[in-house]
């Protein structure tokens, strides 16, 4: 056997088991079996993100309805419903205020107009990558408005339903409602978005109602939450005791109008709160209420001063609560005898001195029939 002949051999049996070995990782991973389809937040934890820099989600003071911003920890934007049409400019303001030019998501929970009204005035002034509504329909001026300027900005709607993930880099965001096609109520179409960010969970129910809150329980298992947007402002058709068992929340957000036609929040709802030791935030009462987290600890806070923190050490943000209202040697708060409307000291519009009634707390005045100064919002 000559030397070029033995060299030969070696060099095909070198090839052979070259060839060999990517074949077979080839064929290993085309016999991998898929991933079970499981909803995202029910999957193992190491498939969350690290949690490395702050979620912050603003619950926005819209009145009589909903309107909350959620920005995650990369950047992302995303807007769940714009409080009523009047309400558009002071949304669109609040958030360029909060240095937002774009958003990742828009989410219509459902077709009444103190949650989609003021969605105009956003996806009119701001770039939406996405924009997702629950496969129902209205016949109100102000759905149908919505409608047409979806279509003017050339954009398509998305159906919200339960196991849709919502594309937000640096948390896991999907729907978990509605469960079915078809509602008696049309709050029932609420579309209910679930968040994780580390180790803390979030979730915001629209205006669902008990017959969701039941289709829910019956989904998922685990429903643990930290932090839970109540059903429909405090209403006692949402937030069932099992429910709210289910959920565990440490936190509550009821989004409300002050002295509001509905009588919301129901007491029903704040017994059932309280009897399960959840600390309350009220729009009604707590103005724009901003929840922030590392992934790790929750900080919130409120434009009256109102915090709960579950550590005073989370870097990127400041420990101290939002500051009070001003105040002067009188009161906090300076109502007048003749509008009934309740200002701040620092107020342009104050009553004469004659007509001045003073008061230490806000929930004073609203309890003796005033209403907040729409130019100083107290």
């Amino acid at each position: 056997m000559t030397v070029r002949f033995k060299l030969m051999l070696v060099l095909f049996a070198i090839l052979t088991l070259l060839l060999g070995g990517c074949s077979s990782k080839e064929d290993s991973l085309k016999e991998e079996p898929k991933p079970e389809e499981v909803p995202a937040f029910l999957q193992q934890e190491s498939s969350s993100p690290q949690a490395t820099a702050l979620l912050k989600i603003h619950f926005i003071d819209v009145g009589q309805g909903d309107a909350i911003l959620i920005q995650s920890p990369t950047g992302g934007n995303l807007l769940i419903d714009g409080g009523e049409k009047d309400q558009g400019e002071k949304v669109a303001g609040y958030l360029r205020d909060q240095g937002v030019e774009k958003l990742a998501a828009v989410v219509g929970t459902h077709p009444h107009s103190d949650h989609i009204g003021g969605l105009l005035e956003v996806i009119d002034n701001f770039p939406a990558a996405k924009v997702y509504l629950p496969a129902v329909t209205h016949s109100s001026q102000t759905f149908e408005e919505l409608l047409l300027t979806i279509k003017n900005k050339q954009l398509k709607i998305s159906t919200a339903r339960a196991g849709t993930v919502i594309p937000l880099n640096g948390l896991q965001a999907e729907f978990i409602a509605p469960q079915a096609e078809k509602y008696d109520d049309l709050n029932n179409y609420s579309a209910v978005v679930r968040i994780s960010y580390g180790k803390h969970v979030f979730l915001f129910m629209g205006d669902a109602e008990q017959a969701s809150e039941e289709q829910i329980l019956r989904a998922y298992g685990n429903l643990q939450a930290d932090v839970i947007k109540l059903g429909h402002h405090g209403s006692s058709s949402s937030s069932s005791p099992e429910f709210l068992a289910a959920v565990a929340p440490q936190h509550a957000i009821i989004m409300c109008g002050i002295a509001n036609d509905y009588g919301h929040p129901h007491r029903e709802t704040i017994a059932k709160l309280n009897k399960l030791k959840v600390k309350i935030y009220r729009t009604d009462q707590d103005g724009n209420i901003v929840v922030s987290s590392d992934g790790k600890q929750i900080i919130i806070s409120s434009d009256r001063g109102k915090k709960t923190s579950d550590s005073a050490n989370m870097p990127g943000l400041e420990a101290k609560a939002t500051p009070a209202l001003d105040s002067d040697e009188s009161g906090n708060y300076i109502g007048n005898k003749n509008s009934k409307i309740f200002h701040r000291p620092s107020c342009k519009t104050l009553p004469e001195m004659q007509n001045r009634v003073i008061f230490s707390k806000r929930e004073e005045a609203v309890s003796q029939g005033y209403v907040p100064c729409k130019a100083c919002q107290p």
